[in-house]
């Protein structure tokens, strides 16, 4: 009974002063993505680490960028996205590409693509030439279809169970949609008028935007973030990434939110994109980026260990904890 004693006392101090246990403050290292081109801005990234984006020549014409391990490669193309199996999607001269393995492939014309899933199903939305109002399209081959879910719709993301997000004008609201197999749900009411679904992962939690503030949507329920500004992606880890209004970009997990870091003199930042290990691409901005300069970046995680902070009273409890003990062990000696 004695040495259960002892051994409790011990075990009872290292548990009640490592539940106060937190995650280390988090940081990044930010890489700029300067040598892609003047005003450059990184809209994708894949599990591979793969960047894409879009920069503007000397000329003032804009191209598509591929980064990857430090090396850029130029595209013909604009409005970039790209998938885990390196699936390359963009537009040039009102026409869809793919690219893959160095070779380019026409797609449909008269839409703009907004997202590509692994299995390379592209959704996006169609211009006003092709219907007499936008709505959002799948795009298949040469061919797109409206998915249905109502006139001046936007779909913004497909995940790689085939559930797509975006909006659209409803009920003399700005609604965020679902639509997952067929079935369409209507979503945002709940804490506003104007909502924008932005990204969706394999889980079918959904980020977005709604009367200013960022959202999670999940099961059903809508629950804002707390963060004045933009969700625009969250990752299987269910890490969520957007940016504050006037331009503070940020990383969000488990109720807790944290500032990016900028690059070199740049005031402003944006996350527009994460993939599952925690990488984040977006760019960084002087002045508001329609006005001044805006460069692409990439904020990769620091591992940082988990430090124990003892809370208050698991010191106290812990330190009754370690007398228990020795009074039990003293009892012994004696």
């Amino acid at each position: 009974m004695g040495k259960a004693s002892v051994f409790f006392g011990a075990v009872l101090c290292v548990v009640l002063y490592t539940c106060g246990l937190s995650r280390a403050d988090l940081s990044w290292e930010v890489v700029g993505l300067g040598q892609v081109g003047l005003h450059s801005k990184a809209s994708a990234i894949n599990n591979q680490g793969q960047v894409v984006g879009v920069a503007e020549a000397d000329d003032s014409a804009y191209y598509g960028f591929l980064y990857e391990n430090g090396e850029t490669t130029t595209l013909p193309l604009t409005g970039i996205l790209i998938n885990d199996n390196g699936q390359i999607v963009g537009g040039s001269g009102g026409t869809l590409y793919s690219y893959e393995d160095g070779q380019m492939q026409r797609l449909a014309s008269q839409a703009t693509p907004t997202a590509i899933n692994n299995a390379g199903t592209i959704v996006g939305y169609s211009d006003y030439v092709a219907y007499p109002d936008r709505v959002a399209v799948e795009i298949r081959g040469l061919a797109k279809y409206d998915l249905g879910v109502g006139l001046n719709s936007e779909a913004a993301a497909i995940n790689n169970q085939g559930q797509i997000v975006g909006w659209v004008p409803r009920s003399g609201q700005h609604q965020g949609f679902l639509l997952d197999g067929g079935q369409v749900t209507y979503f945002g009411s709940s804490l506003g008028d104007y909502t924008y679904a932005y990204g969706i992962n394999d889980l079918g939690q959904i980020v977005g935007w709604c009367d200013g503030q960022a959202f999670l949507y999940e099961d059903g329920v809508m629950t804002g973030l707390g963060i004045t500004g933009h969700a625009m992606d969250i990752n299987n880890e269910g890490q969520i990434v957007g940016y504050e209004f006037g331009g503070a970009a940020y990383f969000y997990e488990d109720g807790t939110e944290w500032h990016l870091p900028t690059l070199g003199d740049y005031r402003r930042s944006y996350a527009l994109a994460m993939n599952d290990d925690g990488w984040i691409v977006g760019y960084v901005a002087d002045l508001p980026w329609a006005n001044g300069e805006f460069q692409a970046v990439l904020w990769k995680p620091v591992s940082e260990p988990v430090t124990p902070v003892p809370l208050p009273g698991a010191v106290l409890l812990g330190v009754l904890g370690l007398s228990y003990a020795g009074m039990k062990l003293r009892g012994r000696i004696e």
